[in-house]
């Protein structure tokens, strides 16, 4: 997974389908009706503290009924050269859509504030 995650990173800005067997197994294994999934690496490397740097995002979709559901993932690399992610994010908009409907794979972006911001007692600290 780091090595597909961090490649997205040499194409910023741009959105990728990503392969779901190269997901984390729990994550395969934990959300039922697993169809899509997509990376994106910022264009500008987002410092997080003096030990981490975040890279990019990448998006699950799923279906569950009648409903599509998107999440929102962050992914970076750390001092000690490991990528790690974090998420899910799903307070956002377009979380929900009808599964008739196609996947609004753009609003599946843009959420990681959450995970850099200095209010989130999950954010990577420095040491």
């Amino acid at each position: 997974m780091a090595a597909q995650l961090a490649a997205a990173t040499y194409h910023p800005g741009y959105v990728y389908p990503y392969p779901l067997d190269a997901l984390p197994a729990n994550m395969q294994t934990r959300m039922p009706g697993l169809r899509e999934a997509y990376v994106s690496g910022y264009c500008n490397a987002a410092s997080v503290s003096s030990n981490f740097t975040g890279l990019g995002e990448f998006a699950v979709a799923r279906t569950d009924g009648d409903t599509d559901k998107g999440y929102n993932y962050a992914f970076g690399v750390s001092s000690d050269g490991n990528v790690y992610y974090a998420g899910p994010c799903k307070t956002f908009q377009d979380h929900h859509w009808q599964s008739s409907s196609p996947t609004p794979i753009g609003a599946l972006f843009g959420h990681s504030g959450h995970y850099y911001s200095t209010t989130n007692p999950d954010r990577p600290q420095d040491s």
